[in-house]
């Protein structure tokens, strides 16, 4: 089996050719710089170019590589020109899309390829994806990660800083190669500093070999039926970032519908339906692939994302949550969504309302275009915030969501009539017509809210096609040795992110091509004891190993949202790299009549403060059972309060990222580093330095 990996990485850096002379399928230049990119060729070769760039403003088409060339401004946004040379773009032959994303805005981003998002990649299941990436950021690192490529073989190429690779320095270069499988939808994005929230993130595609047969015939066109969710903010992610720590921000934002959590932030937090916090960052407007409203501008006044369906047909689309803080509930007008796939993985199918989409999930469903008089409907992507004294969702925040349009007239999109579809043709949900909606993060709505989570929890959709037998984790084979416990809460000295009470910081050499034996200093000690500030143990690179006694065996995660010492809890979207997981068991807390959650799960026991692994409450494993059904994913919701047990087989040797996909959790240390199968190390690294020589890297 090692030798099969010096073998395959070997003939992939012989084979494929150097950056130089290159020809690509999608780039920055005017004749391939589009916004899908498709390839159906064995080995596929893409090209980014990530710069900063400004919104509502156009750029040169023939610009230099690295340079914005000419800039052009519009000119109803009160934006005057600078210098002779800044003007406003008459020609669409010479200069780029003008990215108005929320209509208001104005603000630098990053672009890959001048836009935001990326482009979208679609390959074949089992291609090689070539991308050479360009960094032209003035100051900063970057890198690429391929969110759910489980880079088997290819473990340097996962696009982790200091983790998986030395991130890409500004004015360098960078080619990943990997093999695209599993198969389904899938992203990519930044895994540098809050690079991802600020736009830096696109969509990976990846077609299935074929589609299983009971799932009803439908048009799958992922260039056009694609979503990315992000909420936007009006300035950039790491000043909020320093802000919310500084305990400066704005007004404007914050409203009765929120309340404080202490006297001495502006920054305050709404909450969900369970009473758990949402935020801290304010809710400023949101975007789907790239546009969007904010709520003072005129609907007159914007440009939003359209997709366009034919009466008669039902197509596939592919909901991608890219956001840095938000959950989103999303639904489609006077359509109902019917679930087909998770993460990469098709489910037995559901019909549902809604479908909760938090960061780093996919969701892909079916839509039949069955109306034949109205033509234009809108697309919603709503916050889960209600007001947090009533927990009812307050008139402020009715505005506090994403929207695109579905159309069946090509020609254009009436704007006056989607205007008064916003505030009148949303799904009406009461106790006569209650609302299904799918993934909830909490155990259920109160009866009196019109939405009903019931069988639609993620542990409750069933897998539409088992695994292989070999690949299926076997809970007989679970012990001790082979469970680890991670609470992800907020119990550190310093009262912010952590897992078992540590914050995670990165290293300061890439761990997958360097090893770990530089760094002994920076680890985490006793990860079996509290963390010990007066050791410089709370703040430390926290890493557990797997190790070669459990290759090929399963292994179980238990994640938990566990708060002992602060009187809320959070949601948390986990994602693991390397692998896909099976979700095996959600554990609730308990809850008041209202919905408001009580008190956290029994079936855990941590201290006061939770500065360490919590265990079983009196050694006890609650049942956890798995099926050939059980569903698969790579990102999972830990309630607030609660906790998601995950099953897989330890196959996958590297070192694998762990954390909290919300952005700020992740930046104050949510996370950790597995170490999985630590003897095919050696030779992976030297694999590893091999390939760079002969890439030219």
């Amino acid at each position: 089996m090692i030798l099969k990996y010096y073998i395959t990485v070997l003939i992939i850096a012989l084979t494929v050719p150097s950056i130089k002379g290159q020809s690509y399928i999608c780039d920055d230049t005017p004749e391939n710089n589009n916004g899908e990119c498709e390839c159906s060729a064995d080995v596929c070769y893409f090209k980014f170019v990530i710069e900063h760039l400004q919104t509502l403003t156009a750029y040169e088409k023939n610009a230099t590589m690295g340079s914005p060339g000419r800039v052009y401004y519009l000119d109803n946004h009160n934006l005057k020109p600078a210098t002779k040379n800044r003007m406003v773009c008459e020609d669409l032959s010479e200069c780029t899309e003008t990215h108005t994303v929320d209509g208001s805005t104005y603000r630098s981003f990053f672009a890959i390829n001048k836009r935001i998002p990326g482009p979208t990649l679609i390959v074949n299941n089992g291609a090689t994806v070539v991308v050479d990436v360009f960094n032209f950021l003035v100051t900063e690192e970057t890198s690429i990660h391929w969110h759910g490529m489980h880079q088997r073989k290819t473990p340097w190429m996962d696009g982790v800083g200091y983790i998986s690779q030395c991130p890409i320095e500004a004015g360098g270069s960078f080619r990943y190669i990997f093999k695209a499988e599993p198969a389904g939808t899938f992203w990519y994005h930044s895994h540098s500093g809050a690079q991802r929230t600020d736009g830096l993130f696109g969509a990976l595609i990846v077609r299935e070999s074929e589609i299983p047969i009971p799932l009803p015939a439908f048009e799958d066109i992922p260039g056009n039926h694609t979503l990315t969710l992000l909420d936007w903010q009006r300035e950039a992610s790491l000043n909020l970032f320093v802000q919310i720590h500084s305990s400066l921000g704005y007004f404007e934002n914050v409203n009765v519908d929120q309340v404080p959590t202490a006297a001495n932030t502006l920054y305050v937090p709404s909450c969900s339906a369970d009473g758990a916090e949402i935020g801290p960052i304010p809710y400023w407007s949101g975007i789907i692939n790239g546009k969007g409203k904010y709520k003072k501008i005129s609907f007159s006044n914007i440009d939003l994302s359209t997709f366009n369906v034919e009466s008669g047909k039902t197509y596939r689309f592919r909901l991608i949550g890219a956001q840095g803080n938000y959950a989103y509930k999303f639904s489609v007008d006077n359509h109902n969504l019917t679930l087909i796939a998770t993460d990469g993985y098709f489910i037995v199918p559901v019909v549902v309302d809604y479908i909760i989409v938090h960061t780093g999930e996919r969701y892909d469903f079916l839509l039949s275009a069955s109306h034949a008089t109205k033509t234009n409907f809108l697309m919603r992507a709503e916050t889960l915030e209600v007001n947090c004294a009533t927990l009812v969702r307050g008139s402020n925040l009715q505005y506090n969501d994403a929207i695109a349009v579905l159309t069946y007239d090509k020609s254009r999109v009436d704007y006056a009539a989607i205007s008064n579809e916003y505030t009148s043709g949303k799904k009406t949900c009461n106790t006569q017509h209650v609302c299904k909606v799918a993934n909830c993060p909490f155990k259920n709505y109160i009866p009196s809210s019109g939405f009903d989570c019931s069988n639609l929890h993620v542990q409750e959709l069933t897998l539409l096609v088992p695994p292989p037998e070999n690949q299926l984790p076997k809970p007989s084979e679970v012990t001790m040795e082979s469970t680890w416990f991670f609470n992800f809460g907020f119990d550190s000295t310093a009262f912010t992110s952590t897992v078992n009470g540590r914050n995670f910081i990165l290293p300061t050499m890439s761990l997958q091509t360097q090893g770990d034996g530089g760094i002994k200093s920076e680890l985490c000690k006793d990860l079996s004891d509290r963390c010990q500030p007066d050791e410089d143990d709370c703040e430390c690179v926290h890493m557990i190993s797997i190790g070669s006694n459990l290759s090929q065996r399963t292994v179980r995660f238990v994640f938990s949202s566990l708060n002992t010492t602060r009187d809320y809890s959070f949601a948390h979207p986990i994602h693991l790299h390397g692998h896909s997981f099976h979700v095996v068991k959600v554990g609730y807390g308990s809850y008041y009549s209202n919905g408001s959650l009580k008190d956290s799960t029994k079936d855990l026991t941590c201290g006061v403060p939770c500065l360490k692994a919590p265990t079983w409450t009196d050694g006890i494993t609650p049942y956890i059972p798995i099926t050939n059904k059980t569903i698969q994913k790579d990102t999972v919701i830990v309630p607030a309060g609660g906790y998601v047990v995950v099953d897989f087989i330890a196959d996958n040797p590297g070192y694998w990222f762990l954390h909290c996909h919300i952005e700020p959790h992740q930046l104050e240390g949510m996370a950790l580093v597995i170490n999985e199968l630590e003897s095919s190390k050696i030779l992976i690294r030297q694999v590893c330095i091999l390939v760079g020589i002969l890439t030219g890297q």
